[in-house]
């Protein structure tokens, strides 16, 4: 079995990183307070219409949650792909019903049962604060060197938008974090469990196990194939077998249903059909590029240790796992500046630049 020791930060590629220039840390905490207090009054405003109004939801993508975890409780679980019955709870006056989908496997609905227990306007503050605090949580050791680089992640377009969106997109972002953060201290076990949360998108995290292959972390495969077994095995058992049918045969039609949504995604796939290209050969490129992006996770990784470069690099290689990533999920990029930031990226003008990309 190769040995592979994690290397001190500052002893990783660039040294220890610098101090952000006082005069940006300010910017960042201005931008941060002013996007994150607005949307405190926005989850306020949506619950004084619910109130006065007598809606029982709101759009955004919450509502999706919320309601497969009412049905979920319900025990109709497997329901929740049915967009006419998923759609139901969101008629309000003169509205639309809902068109967004369940494309979850049962993992995603037992973490989601929890809000389905509350009234929505509670629910999705408690949801929004839940992923801002584990976002906040699982960043704050990477950068315990320079505090003050928290404000500047949160300043980035990305967290307000994924925030104001109702997304799930930043809890995955925390778990992606916690994972990459108990890698790099060599915590198997930690980073095992913290895989197999980010699983609950198992398409994103196929990359995972090529990297950790790739540098010989016997321990951390295991640990996270332990995690994620009885994690799933524990979330078939609440929700029985049906829920795996309906969900496959969703995931299957749902491919189909990409095409007119590749303006709002950030994939290879989405920019070959959005250039005008068939499905086929936009699926082609697609895999193409998907393929290449594994191999370069497996080459780095395997020559290096998995230090801040690696972890980046795996981070910048999730668009190119899935057909299908929305332009809200880009909240997995801060991880990379976060990473990119930590290796020395800042002592250049290509890495400022890359790092700007990234935020």
């Amino acid at each position: 079995m190769r040995s592979t020791p994690t290397l001190p930060p500052e002893r990783q590629a660039g040294g220890v990183p610098g101090q952000p220039p006082a005069g940006l840390v300010l910017t960042a905490k201005i931008l941060a307070i002013l996007s994150l207090g607005a949307l405190a009054l926005w989850i306020a405003a949506i619950a004084v219409v619910l109130n006065m109004r007598g809606y029982e939801s709101w759009p955004t993508d919450f509502t999706v949650f919320w309601r497969a975890a009412q049905l979920a409780l319900a025990g109709k679980a497997a329901s929740a792909f049915d967009n006419t019955v998923l759609g139901e709870i969101w008629q309000v006056p003169g509205g639309e019903a809902l068109q967004a989908d369940w494309l979850y496997p049962p993992t995603a609905l037992l973490l989601a049962l929890p809000f389905g227990a509350l009234p929505f306007s509670l629910a999705l503050a408690a949801f929004v604060a839940l992923g801002l605090g584990l976002f906040v949580a699982t960043i704050r050791p990477l950068l315990s060197s320079c505090p003050s680089m928290v404000w500047v992640v949160l300043a980035s377009p990305a967290v307000p938008l994924a925030l104001h969106l109702g997304n799930l997109s930043l809890h995955l972002t925390a778990a992606l974090t916690a994972a990459t953060g108990a890698l790099l201290a060599g915590r198997s076990a930690a980073a095992g469990t913290a895989i197999a949360i980010f699983a609950i998108k198992p398409q994103l995290a196929l990359v995972f196990p090529i990297g950790l292959i790739a540098s010989a972390r016997w321990r951390a495969v295991a640990a996270a194939a332990i995690a994620t077994a009885g994690f799933t095995a524990l979330a078939t058992l609440v929700f029985a077998l049906g829920y795996w049918e309906a969900f496959l045969a969703k995931i299957a039609d749902n491919v189909e249903a990409i095409e007119g949504w590749e303006r709002l995604m950030i994939t290879p796939y989405a920019m070959a059909l959005y250039s005008g290209a068939a499905q086929m050969p936009a699926l082609l490129i697609h895999t193409t590029l998907a393929l290449l992006a594994c191999a370069a996770v497996a080459v780095v990784w395997r020559r290096r240790e998995a230090g801040d470069v690696a972890l980046a690099l795996l981070c910048l290689t999730l668009p190119f796992l899935a057909p299908r990533v929305l332009y809200y999920e880009c909240t997995f990029l801060l991880i990379a500046f976060i990473h990119l930031w930590r290796a020395g990226a800042a002592s250049s003008w290509g890495g400022r630049l890359c790092l700007l990309f990234c935020w």
